[in-house]
């Protein structure tokens, strides 16, 4: 028996055949498995991406109002917690399902308050304005001090207190013209010795270091301050200071009283200018020459103000024209002279020593030096003094009395 080759591939064919058309099927089959798989994965990767991009919203979201809560609860003045802070609170638990999960949105209503104003009183704190603020400090107005151009001074330093003198008295006795062979007349005096005993003019402020070192203008100012309070006080306890120790003796208590002897009831109407006049007459009639007349501020002004029967204003022919100057004599005006008192005279009889002219010492007392202060403290140690037959240099008055005296008595 021969088996012919075509029959030999025949019957291969018809087994190969098959099996070729099945692997086909199966790759068809698997192919189009692949691609739906395919399309699946690339389904789940756009909705990965979309999920994604909800997330980031959502997210970015959430940070937002987040932000604009903890804003609003810095501005809020009730309990600490803005209205939006309470909404983010109740919403706490859809926040992070909408984070964890995706989603569409969550809903809030927030109730919030009416904005006011932007204002000076409701909106801005202390010390937000500063505005502009001039050098310098400023402090109270002392009275004008001339008084020390008027008097004489000396500085006699260590050494000189008490400050003494000799005066010579006149007894009995003088001079007078005689004949020829006849007694002659006899003077006799005695020496008297005077002083005058030195004060302590005295003042302390206490700064710590602290307010030193943060205002640094301030040492400056203390010294300044110490320096016119001093002089300020000098200058008007040597007008009035009354001489009961430790004050020192002013111009006023060693000052003759006023008198009009033998001008007393004589003037018309008399007024201030008049009391003046005579005062400067009772000066240079005990041959002394005035070179200051003092009276109070609201007097020198009355003296500008004075007027006529008619209210024409009128200046007596012994003044200056604006009343500054009587019969030659200035008329200084001054808040150290008693309210409708007035001193006139030449005042370079009385002296004032200064024993120790102002000093500032500064010091520790107590416990200032553990506690960081320091004490700074103004002297000034002196005396004033008018010899006594010197005191008729000066005289001192009260208008209404010396007016009283001057005017003519009316029938």
């Amino acid at each position: 028996m021969s088996i012919e080759i075509k029959d030999i591939k025949d019957a291969i064919s018809d087994v190969v055949t098959p099996v070729a058309d099945e692997v086909k099927t199966v790759k068809t089959e698997m192919k189009s498995k692949m691609d739906e798989q395919e399309q699946k994965i690339k389904a789940l990767e756009t909705a990965l991406a979309e999920a994604k991009t909800r997330d980031e919203k959502n997210q970015k979201a959430i940070d937002d109002l987040v932000q604009k809560a903890d804003e609003q609860a810095r501005e809020t003045k009730d309990d600490g917690i803005s209205p939006v802070m309470k909404s983010l609170k109740l919403k706490e638990d859809e926040l992070k399902m909408l984070a964890t999960n995706g989603g569409a949105n969550v809903r809030f209503v927030v109730q919030s308050k009416a904005a006011g104003p932007i204002s000076i009183t409701n909106s801005f704190g202390d010390d937000v304005l500063r505005g502009f603020r001039e050098q310098g400090i400023t402090s109270k107005p002392y009275n004008p001090r001339f008084i020390m151009s008027l008097i004489s001074t000396m500085f006699g330093g260590p050494g000189s207190n008490p400050i003494s003198w000799v005066e010579r008295i006149p007894k009995e006795g003088g001079p007078a013209w005689t004949l020829e062979m006849a007694e002659k007349p006899a003077i006799d005096f005695t020496l008297q010795a005077s002083s005058a005993t030195a004060q302590f003019l005295a003042v302390y402020t206490v700064v710590t270091k602290q307010a030193l070192l943060s205002l640094p203008i301030l040492e400056q100012e203390v010294y300044s301050l110490l320096n016119n309070e001093m002089m300020n006080k000098l200058e008007q306890d040597i007008l009035t200071g009354s001489g009961v120790a430790p004050v020192i003796k002013g111009i006023f208590p060693y000052a003759t009283t006023f008198d009009a002897g033998a001008l007393a009831g004589t003037i018309p109407d008399a007024n201030i200018f008049d009391v003046l006049r005579v005062a400067l007459s009772r000066v240079y009639k005990a041959n002394f020459f005035p070179n200051a007349i003092l009276v109070d501020i609201d007097t020198a002004t009355s003296m500008d103000l004075t007027k006529d029967a008619n209210g024409q204003y009128v200046l007596p022919p012994f003044t200056t024209a604006e009343g500054t100057v009587i019969k030659g004599v200035r008329v200084y005006a001054s808040n150290f002279v008693p309210a409708g008192q007035f001193l006139v005279g030449d005042l370079s009889k009385y002296l004032f020593n200064f024993v120790e002219g102002l000093t500032i010492d500064v010091g520790y007392i107590d416990k200032q030096f553990i506690e960081n202060m320091v004490t700074i403290r103004a002297e000034i140690y002196g005396m004033g003094r008018v010899k006594s037959q010197e005191t008729l240099a000066l005289v001192k008055g009260t208008f209404s009395t010396a007016i009283a005296q001057l005017k003519l008595a009316t029938t």
